[in-house]
């Protein structure tokens, strides 16, 4: 039940998201991708509560959803501004591009679209793998430990 609410509310984000993205741009406004991405944590961090209250695992949960969010986002933005669903905009260094849209814009769309399904099969990999991810931070932070109290000493 937590998992299918999670998903209605990574759905009801995108396109909320895109929807609004849509309006700026068609105003002739700039999108602020910071703003918009610490808005989108709130119902995302929310509906991970609904999986998991461990920290380690809602971290890769939204990593989960971050990159479905990431190419299922694109299109509907595309979809709500009467484009092309592929359609990546034009090439641009302006600051106000998102900084994974300045990663995709010269890319042919075969590679822009491994590159999003690539993050997915990627993250649902380190789910699968949490059990020795887990373990690998922990070795780390106790070396990290260890390494702090010897230079305290």
């Amino acid at each position: 039940m937590g998992l299918t609410i999670f998903i209605l509310i990574l759905a009801l984000t995108i396109l909320v998201d895109a929807y609004t993205d849509a309006n700026r741009i068609s105003e002739g406004k700039a999108v602020n991708h910071l703003r918009g991405a610490l808005i989108r944590l709130v119902p995302l961090t929310a509906g991970t509560m609904l999986i998991t209250t461990h920290l380690f695992y809602m971290v890769l949960w939204l990593a989960v959803a971050g990159a479905f969010y990431w190419l299922i986002f694109d299109i509907v933005l595309n979809l709500f501004r009467g484009l092309p669903w592929y359609y990546q905009g034009i090439v641009s260094d302006s600051e106000e591009d998102s900084f994974t849209d300045s990663l995709i814009d010269e890319m042919p769309i075969v590679l822009m679209l491994l590159a999003k399904i690539g993050m997915i099969v990627l993250t649902i990999a380190a789910c699968n793998q949490r059990a020795r991810i887990e373990a690998l931070l922990k070795a780390v932070l106790i070396h990290l430990a260890n390494w702090i109290i010897e230079l305290w000493k």
